[in-house]
Order: C-alpha cells, then sequence, then structure tokens
C-alpha cells in the first residue's frame, strides 16, 4: 500500500498552485492525482471525507475579503492624500484672495481707485470655492461646490486656473 502526503495535496487542492510563469491556479482532483501518485478514487474520497471542496470556497472567499481590504486601505490612503493637497491649496488659495483685496484696499486709500462689484464678485467666488473644496476635504458638510468643468481637469488645476485668470485680469479702474 503506497502513502502520500494528504497534507500536501490537500492543501494544493485547496490554497492552489503557482504555476511556472507565476500564476495561482486551483486544479482538479485528477491533476493532483497524476502528480502525486494515488488513484482518482482515493483521491475523490479523501475529497469527499475531508470536504475539500468546501474548505476552498472559505480559503477563496478569505483571500478575496483580505484582497478588498487591502484596496480600501490603500484607496483610503490615496483618499487622505488627496484631501490633504486640496485643503493645502485652499488655504494658499484663500491667502492669496486675502493678499489680493489687502492691496486693492491700499491702493483704494492711496489713490482713490475702486474696485469694481464685478471684481469684487469674482473674488468672492473664487473665496467660496476654496472654501467649499476645503471644507470638503476636511470631511465636512457643505452645499454642493462649484467645480463643474473638463472631467479630464483635476480640482487642483481648476482652483488653479481660476485664481490666475482673476489675479491676471486684476481689479478693473
Amino acid at each position: 500500500m503506497a502513502r502520500y502526503n494528504w497534507k500536501e495535496i490537500k492543501k494544493c487542492y485547496i490554497e492552489g498552485i503557482v504555476d511556472d510563469e507565476g500564476v495561482l491556479y486551483y486544479p482538479v482532483l485528477q491533476e493532483l492525482a497524476d502528480k502525486f501518485g494515488p488513484s482518482m478514487r482515493s483521491m475523490v474520497r479523501h475529497s469527499s471525507d475531508g470536504n475539500w471542496e468546501l474548505e476552498r470556497k472559505i480559503f477563496q472567499k478569505r483571500v478575496e475579503e483580505r484582497r478588498r481590504e487591502k484596496k480600501t486601505e490603500v484607496l483610503a490612503d490615496e483618499a487622505s492624500k488627496f484631501d490633504s493637497e486640496v485643503l493645502t491649496i485652499a488655504s494658499m488659495a484663500l491667502f492669496q484672495i486675502k493678499s489680493i483685496f489687502e492691496t486693492s484696499l491700499e491702493r483704494t486709500v492711496e489713490s482713490d481707485t475702486y474696485m469694481t462689484l464685478d471684481y469684487i464678485e469674482r473674488l468672492a467666488r473664487a473665496l467660496k470655492n476654496y472654501q467649499t473644496a476645503g471644507r470638503l476635504a476636511l470631511g465636512e458638510t457643505t452645499e454642493k461646490g462649484d467645480f463643474s468643468g473638463d472631467d479630464t481637469k483635476t480640482i487642483r488645476q481648476q482652483m488653479l486656473e481660476k485664481l490666475n485668470t482673476i489675479i491676471d485680469e486684476g481689479p478693473k479702474e
């Protein structure tokens, strides 16, 4: 009577085998019988008595759950980094808008030249958009931000373009 390494055979059936190309696959009983030597009848009996099929399904489910957990962790890390970048940009933009207001106020005092209502409204809209982006990055609820536009542009690009447009145009005198 031949002795076979049933632990190894069972492990290969349940956990799969990595082929020569590094790809994991789950062999059928006949494949394992050919590889390890027992008869198909013995393979079927051991597999049935040991409930290998159920164990394989449970193992595959656990592997899939762990894969999803790791993927979720990676995505959460990326989302956190993105939120930090958005918050940094929003903070810089808010500081820039504050500087524009202060500079314009200084000019008003020095030369009696006032910012137009249109210019003030554009700065206020930009301020609101950056505030909304910052609050969203912090996870706070807020009304819908105005980030419509080409889907290929990132929020960062949109915010920087808006700010640059306002700065380039400057106050209308």
